[in-house]
């Protein structure tokens, strides 16, 4: 048994739109395939999270401070310099972990990871770039960028008031 209304066959059109889902379904699926890959083959999809992870603050004098976790990676292999409005950010992991053995892995979800330049946004018109400090310990990286005596300040715009 079919519906119908105004001549129209409401099964029919159903099935046009749950059959263009599937096939738009399926070219999603595809086109992930091809565009879902970065660089080495690293798999993007699904990965919506940052690494590292990162706290970015101001502290009470107006610093700005950049807190990463950097569990695994050689301190030797770290490189934090500015270019531009930029602090770049790029580490090479000492190791991949403890080695598995001859019985492999019993759990693994910690992988460390290279990082290649990871841009963050820190206006040299409005911090010192140059008497940053950064500070490593226990796989946490901390740099403190003070701020410039020129910071920006509001432009305060008179208001006249006519016919007075």
């Amino acid at each position: 048994m079919s519906y119908y209304c105004n001549g129209l066959n409401f099964d029919a059109t159903v099935e046009d739109i749950v059959r263009a889902a599937r096939e738009f379904g399926q070219r999603m699926r595809e086109m992930g395939r091809e565009f879902g890959r970065g660089p080495e083959g690293h798999d993007f999809r699904g990965s919506f999270h940052f690494y590292p992870p990162a706290n970015i603050f101001k502290t009470r004098d107006g610093s700005l401070a950049l807190e990463f976790d950097l569990s695994g990676i050689d301190p030797d292999g770290l490189r934090i310099e500015f270019q531009g409005d930029y602090l770049v950010l790029s580490a090479k992991s000492g190791t991949r972990g403890a080695e598995a053995g001859e019985n492999g892995y019993y759990r693994r979800s910690f992988r460390p990871r290279d990082i290649d330049r990871q841009k963050y946004y820190v206006p040299a018109d409005e911090y010192l770039q140059d008497q940053s400090r950064a500070t490593f310990k226990n796989g946490a990286l901390t740099i403190v960028v003070p701020p410039s005596e020129n910071e920006r300040a509001g432009i305060k715009i008179t208001i006249e008031k006519e016919g007075a």
